[in-house]
């Protein structure tokens, strides 16, 4: 296995909104908070060192898009598991088509603090 680089130390968020980190181009909880949006699957691409709008860069993005926005989904483990389930499948070209649901729920964020967090599920 490759060893990794340490993380550097970030800036500690205290006394204003998490929301002004936000990057305006992928869904966010904010985004669907009190709604539960079917959303058919178009494709999932993958970006190397890819810069945030808040500068931070990630080494390796999955992101979702799906066909009833334009805005795709940064996809996390839990989600990819979560899709790796439903569809019976690791290969994202299985999961094209495919309808799911978003909902927010309480997640355990940076530090264990509680944030809103997208999920997805089934349509059943």
């Amino acid at each position: 296995m490759t060893k990794l680089p340490p993380i550097p130390k970030g800036k500690i968020i205290k006394g204003e909104s998490i929301v002004k980190y936000e990057d305006s181009r992928f869904l966010s909880s904010s985004h669907i908070k009190g709604k539960t949006p079917t959303l058919t699957i178009d494709r999932t691409e993958y970006l190397e060192n890819f810069t945030f709008g808040n500068g931070k860069v990630e080494e390796k993005l999955r992101l979702i898009y799906f066909k009833e926005t334009a805005l795709p989904l940064a996809l996390n483990k839990t989600n990819r598991l979560k899709l790796e389930t439903l569809f019976n499948s690791s290969d994202p070209g299985d999961w094209e088509t495919k309808k799911i649901v978003l909902h927010v729920e309480k997640v355990k964020g940076r530090g264990g603090k509680l944030i809103d967090g997208i999920r997805i599920k089934g349509l059943g």
